[in-house]
């Protein structure tokens, strides 16, 4: 067995390994060797690296006699962990009624999550083996109870089937269509990518099975092995630098910003280069790339689909003649025989490809692939680095926010959040970003562009320069009037709960969610969302918008999380996005106005004049007030907020 997962399993033994839930059971220590705790051990990463919601980890451990091919099972209502049919049953109740108060129709429900694990402690893995866990899985998913009884499961596996089947009989009645987030593990103490066997192709027929059984493509099948398992634990630090070996390189002409190297890497060198956790890249390298990875389906990326292809029907040794490479981006390089030590580099164009590679890494015998790496700390030319290297598909300026600073300080802060937060918002910072690993609801997800909308519109009173000028709009970035690095960050969770709220709104009032009617060549502005921005905030938050933005101001926390926890209260955010909306459409629908553009100019002055709303009891907030009675001192044109 490789020696590092010898060394975690010793360490699980003596119950070491962060965040158990329960101290273990009295008595003799547990022994490496035994397989069942190598079963457990892959149960708990499992369910502590996917993020699984459950009371404890060993509530999902179902090994032993009659496991069906199942050594581990959880299931969960979004973020609520479960422990009885009954409770699936209520959670699910509770969230579809939730949902059908925000938009009508109960369609953002969180989605049920689903985890299925199978392990093999021999270091080789067969592909029948892959493929019987995937029709296990299937089984689990698709089948009745009389099925699965034929097959004698055992009580655990049958009590996560009945909370499973318990919640999918509450969609069905309420007839909104039951899509699960699903995760299979299959895990092996051996090394998958030097497998003779090549599994991944078992793995991938499986995981396309599951999609077209299920409906969707929410469902992930991964193969976990040593390398995995050992970055899993993890069992030591990541690194700060790393080598790229085996290259073959000339130097760039030095022009005075940077210097660097032209040549060619073997492929199996470059995913050696990338950073993963539990079996996945991680995105520490792909940090300044303003693009995510975009996968290999019809609508994905077809460069990457093509670079699949190609090693998949072992023409590997055509990668170097038809394929751009990758461009790298390093603090530091330095060359040294056939090897460049790296610090501080990112992957800047490229990230399509560096997933495949990963993905396809039993494939990649002989393969090598273009690198052009720069050594530079110049951001400007970084940033014409990145736009010149992604000719395929091209960026535009709203692509670059994802590498303001501030927009990455509000990613990380996005993140903390725990999902069970009732103010939660997940933010999309590269245009195609897949959130696949964490639980989140659609209607959730903001870009950084729709955050700058809304600050600009809320904060700045500036709803119409949003629309009309879009060199001036981002110009707010460039000046740090919007994402500056030390405004605090529930600022921009208050005005992701904006975004929020307009969707929730135009859901209910059918009203069109777009900044522009499309009426052929004469089609007029239509600023109705970010006016709705601005009307809305007035009453959630009566200012004065401008101060007290930054981490140091007393009480900036307080003022937007009191404006957060109104917007993300459905009844009590209800009735002050229905004066909002009733505003809008007073003022973009009168006969009298001549224009749209004229309404849209007359409109300013009619939201500061009449959106100043009275105390307002929503029903079910127990008596909350509207929060625009809130005491700011001197109000929209006072001094600050204290």
């Amino acid at each position: 067995m490789d020696p590092r997962i010898t060394a975690a399993l010793e360490r699980f033994s003596r119950n070491e390994i962060e965040a158990f839930r329960r101290p273990a059971a009295p008595g003799p220590p547990a022994n490496p060797r035994d397989p069942l705790t190598f079963a457990r051990l892959c149960v708990y990463l499992a369910v502590h690296r996917l993020n699984m919601p459950l009371f404890s980890y060993e509530d999902a451990v179902t090994e032993g006699a009659d496991d069906c091919g199942l050594d581990g099972v959880a299931v969960a209502m979004g973020s609520e962990p479960l422990d009885s049919p009954a409770s699936g049953r209520a959670a699910a109740e509770d969230a579809i009624e939730l949902a059908k108060e925000l938009d009508g129709s109960g369609e953002e429900v969180p989605r049920p999550r689903v985890l299925l694990i199978q392990s093999k402690r021999n270091p080789k893995c067969s592909n029948n083996e892959v493929k019987l866990f995937g029709v296990d899985a299937l089984d689990f998913l698709s089948g009745s109870r009389d099925q699965l009884r034929k097959q004698r499961p055992n009580p655990a596996i049958l009590r996560w089937w009945e909370i499973y089947e318990g919640i999918r009989q509450v969609y069905r009645k309420n007839k909104i269509p039951f899509l699960v987030d699903t995760d299979l593990v299959f895990a092996y103490s051996g090394t998958w990518s030097e497998d003779k066997e090549r599994p991944e192709g078992s793995r991938e027929n499986a995981e396309r099975r599951l999609r077209e059984t299920l409906g969707h493509d929410r469902a992930r099948f991964r193969m976990w092995g040593a390398d995995e398992l050992a970055e899993a634990v993890p069992l030591l630090a990541p690194p700060v630098a790393q080598s790229l070996d085996g290259v073959t390189v000339v130097p760039l002409p030095p022009d005075g910003r940077a210097r660097g190297f032209l040549g060619y890497a073997p492929a199996s060198a470059i995913v050696a280069l990338l950073p993963r956790a539990a079996g996945e890249l991680d995105d520490r390298v792909f940090v300044d790339n303003v693009r995510a990875y975009l996968g290999t389906e019809k609508n994905g990326n077809p460069g990457a689909a093509g670079l699949a292809h190609t090693l998949e029907v072992g023409r590997g040794d055509e990668v170097l003649l038809k394929h751009n490479g990758i461009t790298v981006v390093a603090d530091e390089a330095t060359l040294a025989g056939n090897s460049i030590r790296l610090e501080g580099y990112q992957i800047v164009n490229g990230a399509q490809t560096s997933h495949v590679l990963h993905r396809k890494r039993h494939l990649l015998q002989g393969v090598s692939l273009p690198i052009k790496v720069v050594v530079t700390r110049d951001e400007q030319l970084k940033d014409e680095i990145i736009r010149g290297a992604n000719t395929q598909s091209p960026v535009d300026d709203f692509d670059f926010l994802s590498r303001v600073a501030g927009v990455r300080k509000l990613e990380a802060a996005f993140r903390a959040l725990p999902s069970e937060d009732s103010t939660k918002i997940w933010m999309q910072r590269r245009r195609g970003e897949r959130l696949y690993d964490r639980f989140y609801e659609a209607n959730r997800i903001v870009t950084p562009r729709q955050l700058m909308e809304a600050f600009a519109s809320a904060i700045l009173s500036r709803p119409h320069a949003v629309h009309a000028n879009a060199a001036e709009f981002l110009g707010l970035v460039k000046t740090e009037e919007i994402f500056h690095p030390e405004h605090h960050p529930s600022v921009y969770l208050a005005m992701g709960w904006l975004v929020v709220a307009g969707r929730r709104w135009a859901a209910r009032s059918n009203w069109r969610w777009e900044a522009r009617f499309e009426g052929g060549r004469n089609a007029l502005v239509y600023p109705a969302r970010f006016q709705f921005f601005h009307a809305l905030w007035i009453q959630a938050d009566p200012g004065p918008s401008r101060t007290g933005l930054d981490a140091a101001s007393l009480d900036v926390g307080q003022r937007f999380a009191a404006a957060c926890e109104v917007l993300c209260d459905p009844v009590a955010c209800k009735p002050l996005e229905n004066a909002a909306g009733s505003a809008i459409k007073r003022a973009f629908t009168g006969r009298k106005a001549k224009s749209m553009q004229v309404r849209a100019q007359a409109f300013a002055g009619k939201v500061e004049k009449g959106l100043r709303a009275p105390v307002v009891k929503a029903a079910g907030s127990k008596g909350r007030k509207n929060p625009s009675r809130r005491a700011h001192p001197g109000g929209r044109t006072g001094q600050g907020y204290r």
